[in-house]
């Protein structure tokens, strides 16, 4: 990576790392260890080597928008929510009925998660490195599609309400995306 990290101060970067995996899990309240046994440092040495492997950095250059630290922070953020998710995907007991019901509940026609998974996979190749975009699509398979999905969404993302919905605007102006969710309600619309 060259010489412009020469000076990097890494021992406070880890620090800021370390406090901001432990604000996640305290904010998302998450357990000391989630996903197979997770743990702060495990975020942060994950991140720290992702960058460090990285030819390029992970894309960061000095002097254009956020400061190494602040940027590594949202690539900390991005691995928890990866975890987080794999997490609410088998964290459980198939003995506890909440669980089955809650996470097994397409057990028998796995279509509809696959035709999710296609769909939010096409939305993250139109969206690009837009890391707020999506942040957004990922999160929304953690919500559990009640009245209050912008509110949950506010939570998992750490923005307000107001910043979801103006984040849901930004999303539909996306050139594709629009034409993507008509796509998808055709097929979901009952044939008569």
């Amino acid at each position: 990576m060259g010489n412009q990290f020469e000076d990097v101060d890494w021992a406070g970067i880890y620090k800021t790392l370390f406090g901001h995996a432990q604000s996640l899990r305290w904010q998302w309240n998450v357990n000391q260890t989630f996903d197979c046994g997770v743990s702060d440092e495990d975020l942060v040495v994950e991140t720290l080597t992702a960058f460090f492997e990285s030819k390029n950095g992970l894309r960061w250059k000095a002097g254009k928008g956020a400061k190494l630290a602040t940027y590594l922070c949202t690539v900390l953020h991005n691995k928890f929510v990866d975890h987080l998710r794999r997490a609410n995907k088998v964290d459980g007991s198939l003995d506890d009925e909440a669980f089955t019901r809650k996470h097994l509940r397409h057990s028998d026609n796995p279509a509809p998660s696959a035709e999710y998974k296609s769909l939010e996979e096409d939305m993250l190749a139109i969206v690009g490195d837009d890391p707020d975009l999506r942040d957004l699509i990922t999160a929304t398979e953690l919500t559990d599609g009640g009245h209050n999905v912008n509110q949950q969404l506010a939570e998992l993302l750490g923005k307000s309400p107001h910043d979801v919905v103006n984040l849901k605007r930004r999303l539909l102006n996306v050139k594709g995306i629009k034409e993507l969710y008509e796509q998808r309600r055709e097929k979901l619309r009952p044939k008569s």
